[in-house]
């Protein structure tokens, strides 16, 4: 072999040598390159939808009966028991009444009346026989029983029946001859007017104020 073949051979292992160890470098290198990096989009957050609250049919569809009665009959304002006081000077002397007028259903009523009456001096009391005139005191309890009730936005007509006598004092007078006295009371119609939270019976000046 020839000097000249043997340097040729030489230079083709040295460029083969070369060529295979930037080939390695290159496979090293990539092998240790990191992996390209791509953005994973993040999901995106779907929002709660809350559940709209069922609709009560049956309560949007249930009349308010106590509107519907209030306005078919306004004597449903009226229901209940009503308390009033009257304080009336005579020349006879003080007369001092407790009133209690019960409305029931819309459609009966009563009034129940306790007076206390005290005599003036020298006076006497006309509606008594005379064995009787001088008492100085003298209470009674009466009462009436509706015989007919008409109401309206404001008033309420009562035509009532008889009074009765359900107590009185002192008993030294007799109960026919104090009853006599009490049909004295004999009302029939009254008309009792609603002004906000007070019903007046303005013919006696007295005003009742519901209490239940």
């Amino acid at each position: 072999m020839s000097i000249h073949s043997a340097s040729n051979k030489d230079g083709f292992l040295r460029r083969t040598f070369c060529f295979s160890l930037v080939a390695a470098l290159l496979l090293v290198a990539a092998h240790r390159l990191p992996a390209p990096i791509s953005e994973i989009p993040e999901p995106t957050a779907t929002p709660e939808v809350k559940p709209k609250p069922a609709r009560d049919v049956k309560a949007e569809g249930r009349p308010n009966v106590e509107s519907r009665d209030a306005k078919s009959n306004p004597a449903h304002s009226f229901n209940g028991v009503w308390e009033g006081s009257s304080d009336i000077t005579t020349e006879a002397g003080n007369s001092l009444g407790r009133y209690t007028l019960v409305i029931t259903n819309s459609e009966r009523a009563a009034l129940t009346v306790h007076v206390t009456a005290t005599l003036k001096d020298r006076s006497w009391w006309v509606n008594l026989p005379k064995r009787y005139e001088s008492v100085p005191q003298l209470q009674h309890t009466i009462s009436w029983n509706s015989r007919e009730l008409h109401a309206t936005d404001s008033t309420v007509t009562i035509q009532w029946n008889a009074p009765q006598l359900v107590d009185w004092d002192p008993k030294t007078i007799p109960y026919d001859v104090y009853l006599k006295n009490v049909n004295n009371f004999k009302i029939e119609n009254v008309v009792f007017t609603l002004s906000g939270s007070e019903l007046s019976w303005s013919t006696q000046h007295v005003v009742f104020h519901r209490v239940r």
